[in-house]
């Protein structure tokens, strides 16, 4: 097994919500968007290994963070939405 197929089950462990239908309906390009956040709070974390995104809204991982997605947190939709149209994963 690849380290990128270890780390999407990784991440898929993590946030067992990818794996949700209703979930999936409301936010079809979620696993993707999970792993690019996912990478991106590795890879651009302070110092502290905080991740400027995630502290915004009051949380410290990516599993917490697709939590306040599955809410419906205003700020975070709006940055799925962007992301999703950036990396134009619709």
């Amino acid at each position: 097994m690849s380290s990128i197929d270890e780390e999407l089950e990784d991440l898929y462990r993590r946030c067992p919500i990818l794996d949700d239908e209703g979930f999936l309906e409301r936010f079809p390009a979620a696993p993707d968007f999970a792993s690019f956040m996912d990478g991106a709070s590795k890879t651009f974390a302070r110092q502290d290994k905080k991740y400027p995104p995630f502290e915004k809204v009051g949380v410290d991982t990516t599993q917490e963070y697709i939590q306040l997605l599955s809410y419906g947190h205003e700020q975070v939709v709006n940055t799925y939405n962007r992301v999703v149209d950036i990396l134009e994963l619709d």
